[in-house]
């Protein structure tokens, strides 16, 4: 089996850590789920700063005082929790049988695309191999946190394909807006997307032909300026 240098790998503990607290310890941005989540709970939807709605149900009734911790995090798009109420629902659903509830950290998607990249050796000659990994690392920070970019990732080129993979009007907007991006973003959306329906259980039948109509389409556009890399294999199987 042949390995590559591993002095290309872009993962450091740094990045894993930063990437970990931007999701579990800030404030979440208020996407259009939180949004949501905020309205129903009565909140602000401009408020930068979403509180915790613990207590407070989600047709408006309450039956305790809302809790007022800051909130980290969005769950069934009507309640919003703070860490500590987060983890006593997790306690909760675990010691249920709606184990199917439970969702994996949100940090991990990105770190699987910043890896899977790694094993596209055909793209190890370009040298930029590594700079892609870490704007897949870091793609959802901008979108989906508050957290803004560590102080290190300071490459002018990082910060741009970053920006250019960022879309402030979701799904909607980026299948529009895509294909005017550079080569190098929609390289790096295959990789997203894919992710998303290895882990897209949560898609209606709607959302998830949508999808693979999309994901189809980015491993043409790939494949036509990268040749058949692993990444557009793994595209063709999951949308059959």
């Amino acid at each position: 089996m042949e390995y590559h240098d591993p002095s290309f790998s872009s993962l450091e503990p740094r990045d894993i850590a930063f990437l970990m607290k931007a999701f579990v310890d800030r404030p979440v941005k208020p996407s259009k789920m939180i949004r949501k989540c905020a309205a129903l709970s009565g909140q602000s939807v401009d408020d930068p700063e979403l509180t915790c709605t613990h207590g407070h149900s989600p047709i408006g009734r309450t039956d305790t005082e809302p809790c007022q911790e800051p909130a980290v995090w969005g769950w069934s798009r009507s309640e919003l929790y703070c860490r500590k109420h987060r983890a006593e629902h997790f306690e909760k659903v675990k010691s249920s049988s709606q184990h199917y509830d439970l969702k994996a950290p949100a940090w991990m998607h990105s770190v699987w695309c910043a890896t899977m990249i790694m094993h596209e050796i055909a793209l190890l000659t370009s040298g930029e191999i590594r700079s892609y990994s870490l704007v897949l690392l870091y793609h959802d920070i901008l979108e989906d946190t508050v957290a803004g970019l560590p102080n290190w990732i300071n490459d002018q080129k990082i910060i741009d394909l970053l920006k250019h993979m960022t879309f402030s009007g979701g799904s909607k907007q980026e299948m529009q807006e895509i294909w005017d991006k550079p080569k190098e973003v929609r390289l790096m959306k295959l990789f997203d997307k894919v992710s998303n329906l290895l882990d897209g259980a949560w898609m209606n039948e709607e959302k998830a032909t949508a999808y693979k109509e999309y994901v189809h389409r980015l491993a043409d556009d790939v494949e036509k300026n990268y040749g058949e890399l692993n990444i557009v294999r793994i595209a063709r199987t999951l949308t059959k």
